[in-house]
């Protein structure tokens, strides 16, 4: 008799009681595998070295670091889970932290595994030990369906620390997994656990807002009298942002139709921050006008001062 080993990926229906305990998801097919090789971390761990451009990102609130291909970032953040895309190449990386994680319920969770309606993996071959920086590790090779289309990956349980502990599955699609396999573990070992410092959560809206546009659309009226808006924020990774925003009205009598419009625009620097308790985009206009607007996820939309924005591709600054 077979035993199938599934494991439950980004879903509010929890099937097994091991989902409690963290995971990290990172589903990449990658169109150009990243090649390795070895190198030095802090003089003792051998850190992982890939070819190309990277970048560590850091997350002092949750306590972890891990080295990601420089297009990969982080894109949004729903219920613990941080979500991180390639602009570029078809992939997400999803974490999610829990403490608590240790060897007994690492053990467990490659054992019975996890199940959902959006992933399901089945573990083979033989554990491997990770080499995690301030941590320990196990993984284990998996294959499965992820929304329809076969995947192949590595299944890791990590745990460290103060009682901080994940679950991480790096993976590919199917026929992309044997170029991808090497990269994989090499992220694996990239990751690292750091002592947890809370009140750095803002730290993730600047993350996800550096490089990007946020644009906001508004229609207003009828056939007779209406118009509309359009207002959109370009926050460049070196801290400055454009803004501009479009206005046009419009008004038709049934002889005649008039058309108005009107621009304005703006451009200085910006931050990220927390405000009682809140993430604020704190923004210093170059003639001195300073907007503090909240930021927050809601519905699908970014809300930024109480308006539904959408990220669209930047193309005026990185």
């Amino acid at each position: 008799m077979n035993k199938r080993h599934r494991f439950l990926t980004v879903t509010n229906k929890l099937q097994s009681r091991h989902i409690a305990h963290f995971f990290i998801l990172v589903v990449a097919s990658l169109a150009t595998p990243i090649a390795v090789t070895a190198g030095e971390w802090e003089d003792q761990h051998p850190r992982p070295v890939f070819r190309e451009l990277t970048e560590t990102y850091i997350d002092r609130s949750y306590g972890f670091s891990i080295e990601l291909a420089h297009d990969f970032k982080l894109s949004s953040e729903q219920a613990e889970l941080l979500f991180f895309r390639s602009p570029d190449r078809p992939g997400t990386v999803i974490i999610r932290p829990r403490p608590g994680l240790s060897l007994s319920t690492v053990q467990a969770v490659m054992r019975n595994g996890f199940e959902s309606d959006v992933i399901t993996l089945t573990p083979i071959g033989a554990p491997l030990t990770l080499n995690v920086h301030n941590g320990q590790g196990l993984a284990m090779e998996v294959t499965g369906t992820l929304e329809g289309r076969e995947i192949q990956g590595t299944l890791a349980g990590v745990f460290g620390g103060d009682q901080q502990g994940y679950v991480v599955l790096v993976g590919s699609v199917k026929e992309r997994w044997k170029g991808f396999e090497t990269s994989a573990l090499t992220m694996l070992n990239s990751l690292s656990i750091n002592p947890v410092q809370p009140g750095y959560e803002y730290e993730r809206w600047q993350h996800r807002l550096m490089g990007k546009r946020l644009v906001f659309v508004q229609g207003y009226g009828s056939y007779h009298i209406g118009g509309g808006s359009v207002s959109e924020y370009h926050f460049c990774s070196d801290g400055t942002f454009r803004q501009r925003t479009d206005t046009t009205d419009t008004y038709n009598n049934g002889w005649g139709r008039s058309t108005y419009g009107t621009t304005s625009k703006g451009k200085g620097t910006w931050r990220v921050h927390y405000r009682n308790h809140y993430p604020v985009v704190t923004m210093v206009h170059k003639r001195g006008k300073q907007n503090n607007l909240p930021i927050a996820d809601k519905e699908g939309y970014v809300f930024l001062g109480g308006l539904p924005y959408r990220f669209m591709p930047n193309d005026l600054c990185p």
